[in-house]
């Protein structure tokens, strides 16, 4: 179903979606979401990833594919890209080569030429895997990703009453949330915070790391996270607690 609905006019620069951009609303359940052109995927697993033109799926027992079970590696965390993948799992982080890192992570990317790990102790910092930079600090609950080969992370600001939460690259640059926002999850040059009830109207924004571009959904419930993956002038939304997935495509 293809919404084009009004939009609000106390969001200025904001793109209300369903409302000023071309939207189809998907009523589905899920745990992850993925985006390949005009694919848009959904599992009930909690990483989903495409590897070609295939997808692979990270649950708690293993790595999955279109023929079952491929890898059978306990972890809690799971990432992919580019032909690599790594796992999280009690011994440390295991590579899809079968090296295995000995840091204990809390988020993880790759790319098929990098791999970086959320390393927490007292604070939370980004690690380079195989050169062992330490590329910024992050924080709990935060995730990282590489996009067009640039690190970026996440600090939610989750002790924060109000926090902003902040998206932050390598490169030096850094998209700032309003108060409430908690930006936090990352998919393919954007970042989503949770469903915001300190702004008026009450709403969900989605910020893009390339440019000024904001993605605001109104139709949110509590102050969950909202989900994000992208491709292109394909970004998908995902509302967990209305089960709702909106796939957005950009002018």
């Amino acid at each position: 179903m293809m919404l084009l609905l009004g939009c609000s006019p106390l969001l200025g620069d904001e793109f209300v979606v369903p409302g000023e951009l071309p939207t189809e609303r998907i009523d589905v359940d899920f745990q992850s979401i993925a985006v390949r052109g005009d694919r848009v995927e959904v599992s009930d697993a909690p990483f989903l990833w495409f590897d070609g033109e295939g997808l692979l799926e990270g649950r708690s027992d293993g790595l999955y594919g279109p023929d079952g079970r491929q890898e059978a590696v306990a972890a809690v965390i799971w990432a992919g890209g580019g032909g690599d993948w790594l796992a999280a799992t009690e011994e440390g982080v295991l590579a899809s080569d079968g090296v295995l890192y000995a840091f204990a992570a809390r988020a993880l990317a790759c790319d098929g030429e990098r791999r970086l790990a959320l390393v927490c102790a007292e604070d939370c910092q980004v690690l380079d895997l195989d050169s062992g930079d330490l590329l910024g600090s992050g924080g709990v609950g935060g995730q990282i990703t590489l996009f067009e080969g640039v690190a970026w992370w996440t600090d939610p600001m989750l002790g924060v009453d109000g926090g902003t939460g902040v998206a932050r690259s390598e490169d030096g640059d850094e998209r700032l949330g309003l108060a409430g926002d908690h930006l936090r999850r990352l998919g393919h040059g954007w970042v989503a915070g949770a469903f915001n009830q300190s702004i008026v109207p009450n709403r969900g924004r989605v910020l893009s790391l390339d440019d000024d571009t904001v993605l605001a959904v109104e139709r949110g419930a509590t102050s969950r996270p909202l989900y994000v993956a992208a491709d292109g002038p394909r970004v998908a939304i995902g509302v967990p607690q209305r089960s709702m997935l909106l796939n957005v495509e950009l002018p």
